[in-house]
């Protein structure tokens, strides 16, 4: 249970389930007081220099200020409506309440005004600074987009195949991937998503550019720059089902 020692008196004060407050003597280790009224547990305590001296809290929805020496409570505050449960006590307002101390008012403002006519008038160095309204106000962070800025350039279609042709080799060797996992799974569900997708990845890529390049100079074997288109298209659909794509599927 909770106690507090007195600040100025050789005393402890200890709190009780039985309702009791209790004041021990530190020097004689007897009971000086038993320091009765609270219909409950009292919870805590505060003892001070001032009177009064005692304060207790209580279970019973109670404050209790005690006197010291007699040993009996001198007012009890009831405007608690469950337990009072912890205590504590402000170090200027409490003093004034209780001793009837004035609170200090702030002094009036000085008068800045002149004892005659011909003496200059005295001015407030602390006179606030009038902001000025020409001020500019904090510019705004503009976004740009480069897909509709002017300041990025433009679409240069072969500059992107030669510097991003690495894509074409990732998709290709996800081809491989999948044609051979297509290979090796079992279940029939399965290896018709597979194949859908493999489809879907070959017409989404079905050659490279240096692809087409390298099979028209196989057909220009003479190197007169004259290339049979009816065999260019054949060998087209020769490469697609050797990937394993068809139309119709």
């Amino acid at each position: 249970m909770p106690f507090d020692l007195h600040p100025t008196i050789d005393v402890l004060v200890t709190c009780g389930r039985d309702g009791t407050a209790r004041v021990w003597d530190m020097r004689t280790k007897a009971c000086i007081h038993t320091l009765t009224g609270h219909n409950n547990t009292v919870a805590d305590i505060r003892c001070q220099a001032a009177e009064p001296q005692v304060i207790t809290g209580s279970h019973d929805s109670t404050i209790r200020l005690w006197d010291l020496a007699a040993g009996k409570s001198r007012v009890t505050l009831t405007n608690h409506k469950k337990s009072v449960r912890a205590l504590t006590l402000h170090p200027k307002q409490y003093n004034q309440v209780v001793h009837g101390d004035k609170v200090k008012k702030p002094t009036s403002k000085r008068s800045f005004k002149r004892e005659n006519k011909n003496r200059p008038m005295e001015m407030s160095s602390k006179r606030p600074v009038r902001l000025s309204k020409e001020s500019d106000p904090a510019k705004k962070k503009m976004t740009r987009d480069p897909r509709f800025d002017d300041l990025s350039g433009e679409y240069n279609e072969s500059y992107f195949k030669s510097n991003y042709s690495f894509l074409y080799d990732i998709k290709s060797r996800e081809k491989e991937k999948i044609k051979k996992t297509m290979k090796k799974e079992k279940d029939p569900e399965k290896k018709v998503e597979l194949k859908m997708l493999y489809n879907r990845m070959t017409a989404q890529f079905p050659l490279t550019e240096f692809q087409l390049d390298k099979m028209v100079d196989e057909l220009d074997m003479d190197g007169d720059g004259e290339v049979d288109f009816s065999k260019l298209e054949k060998m087209f659909e020769n490469y697609l089902q050797a990937k394993g794509y068809s139309g119709g599927e």
